[in-house]
Formats: C-alpha cells, structure tokens, sequence
C-alpha cells in the first residue's frame, strides 16, 4: 500500500495500512482546518522522499470525528501518529513546519 502519494485512509482502511507497512504515518486532519489544508502538499512531497521506506495517510475526520477519536485517541486536527511494525511509537499535535517533518525523519530513520 506504500506509494508517493499520500494515501487517502478511512475506518475501513486504516488497519491494513498500519499493517501492511514496516513504517506508517498517519496525518488526521480535518477539510475546516485550515493549517491542515495548507499542509497537504509538503505531505505530499515528504511522501515521495521517504517512498519505498515509509508510507504517509491521510485521514479526514470529518464525518467519522468520535469513532476515530475514541479510536486513536486523537484529540484535534491536525495530529500525527506514527507506527512501526503495526505498533504505535510516537505521535504529534499541529503541524509545525520542518520541525515536524524532522521529527518525522527522526523516527523514520530509527528503523
């Protein structure tokens, strides 16, 4: 499921995206979050960086905000989640330019 572009995730996705990929990171963001908007595209280009070593989702919250809430625990948009081998290693709230990216690179390369 890993590929250069950000792939679009939903509730009946999400677990075989965690899973199917040795290092996933989960973007939860919202369409009435404007930081969230902007910040698709350099997603998009950190997702063809890292391609063939971690894969990059998105989740728009939207229409399913308490199933996923109470699912990841996510408590606003925009917030990160990063699994390694199915397992959840660290995770992030708002987006702060390169200093998330970084931090992202960080746990990247960890692996």
């Amino acid at each position: 499921m890993g590929s250069a572009k950000l792939v679009e995730l939903s509730m009946e996705n999400v677990s075989e995206f965690i899973e199917s990929n040795r290092v996933a990171i989960l973007d939860f963001w919202g369409s009435d979050c404007g930081v969230c908007v902007a910040m698709l595209p350099v997603l998009e280009g950190f997702a063809s960086e890292w391609e063939g070593v971690a894969a990059l989702g998105k989740f728009c919250v939207d229409d399913v905000w308490e199933e996923v809430s109470e699912r990841f625990g996510i408590l606003g948009t925009p917030s990160f989640i990063v699994y390694r081998d199915g397992k959840e290693v660290d995770r992030s709230r708002w987006f702060h330019g390169n200093k998330t990216l970084s931090w992202m690179k960080e746990l990247i390369k960890k692996g």
